[in-house]
């Protein structure tokens, strides 16, 4: 099976780069939303703590969290080429 190759040319990487960070900004918006601001209500409610505006920041604050991490991924994969770089072996030894 062949791997995804990314080309070697820089603007091409930036331009996929910009694109797929992009696209997964609005899937998990699309998808990721609406679960955290139901997990964040019923936390602030069940507990008692804060009120509105603590409500709103700390699902802010969670929703950006969560949503950086493909970002990172993303792009390190792009720039770098292997996400969790490990020893290459190049040569055997006889």
């Amino acid at each position: 099976m062949k791997r995804l190759t990314i080309p070697e040319n820089k603007l091409l990487k930036l331009l996929t780069n910009i694109f797929l960070v992009l696209g997964s900004n609005l899937f998990c918006s699309a998808i990721l939303e609406k679960p955290i601001d139901d997990f964040v209500f019923n936390f602030v409610q069940s507990y008692g703590i804060g009120d509105w505006n603590f409500y709103l920041n700390l699902s802010d604050w969670i929703y950006r969290f969560i949503g950086i991490i493909p970002v990172i991924v993303i792009t390190r994969f792009i720039w770098f080429g292997r996400i969790f770089p490990g020893p290459r072996i190049t040569r055997s030894k006889d």
